[in-house]
Formats: C-alpha cells, sequence, structure tokens
C-alpha cells in the first residue's frame, strides 16, 4: 500500500518511479546491477525505464522516489 501513496498518472493508469536493484541473471544480460524503473500499479509489474522490460521476476529490492514538492522552509526567526 505504501507505493501506491506515490503513485502518479491518470487514475487507473498510475506509476511510480524507483530505482530497482536487479539479480545476477540480468546483469549477465548486460543490464546494469540497478536501474531506474517504474512500478505499473494497475497490472502490478516492475518496468526497466530505459528498455520498456519486464524485470518483475528480477527486482531484489527498490527504492521509491518521491516526486512531490519538497516543502518550503522556514526561516528562524
Amino acid at each position: 500500500a505504501l507505493a501506491k501513496e506515490f503513485a502518479t498518472g491518470v487514475l487507473t493508469c498510475e506509476s511510480v518511479y524507483i530505482v530497482a536493484e536487479v539479480g545476477d541473471e540480468m546483469c549477465k544480460q548486460g543490464m546494469p546491477r540497478f536501474v531506474m524503473a517504474y512500478i505499473d500499479i494497475r497490472q502490478g509489474r516492475f518496468i526497466c525505464g530505459s528498455s520498456g522490460r519486464n524485470i518483475t521476476d528480477h527486482v531484489l529490492r527498490y527504492l521509491i522516489l518521491d516526486y512531490s514538492p519538497a516543502p518550503v522552509a522556514v526561516g528562524i526567526q
């Protein structure tokens, strides 16, 4: 449920942008260990941002990228 809090896009077509770590099998095929990717919320799949390839079965762990606006800094008075 946490990933859905960061979802962006048109309703029912939401995505969550991530950095994904992939396993050795993908690295042997030439993919870097860490790739920019997104989670297709509707389909529940991890998609490589560079190739568009479904990497769901190869993701070891991921870090969600928060694209929400940063809070405004408040000066100390």
